[in-house]
């Protein structure tokens, strides 16, 4: 039976991951959603466990810049291939412009490829008449 809140987006996104007090381990979302994400890693945690995950870039910084690189989570389901984690915070501002952005470069870019204009309404006759 599916629970999810999101739709999934496949990503390959590196990450760090840790469980309180432990040691930080390399892993990679492989799909995200505003609610959770599937994560390959070698870390093993029980479901229900709380996991940091950190994204790139947040090391060194100071403590407000680095707390908006890294989420909260909790494992759903662990098997060998990865960890499925559920966000504490539903739809995070860093996982929404992970789904959001490739998203968006790919609508930006469609009617390039097409040789449409990028503005749907450029070259109508309400738009030459406002400029």
């Amino acid at each position: 039976m599916e629970h999810r809140w999101g739709h999934r987006l496949e990503v390959n996104q590196p990450v760090r991951l840790r469980v309180r007090g432990g040691q930080w381990v390399s892993g990679r979302i492989r799909n995200a959603s505003i609610s959770g994400a599937f994560i390959t890693s070698r870390l093993s945690v029980m479901p229900l466990s709380h996991i940091t995950v950190r994204f790139p870039g947040s090391r060194g910084k100071q403590s407000e810049e680095r707390a908006a690189q890294e989420l909260q989570g909790q494992v759903v389901r662990s098997t060998r291939a990865g960890l499925a984690v559920e966000w504490l915070e539903f739809a995070p501002t860093r996982v929404r412009t992970l789904i959001f952005i490739p998203v968006f470069e790919a609508l930006w870019s469609a009617p390039e490829r097409s040789g449409r204009p990028l503005n749907p309404g450029a070259g109508s006759p309400a738009a030459n008449r406002e400029s």
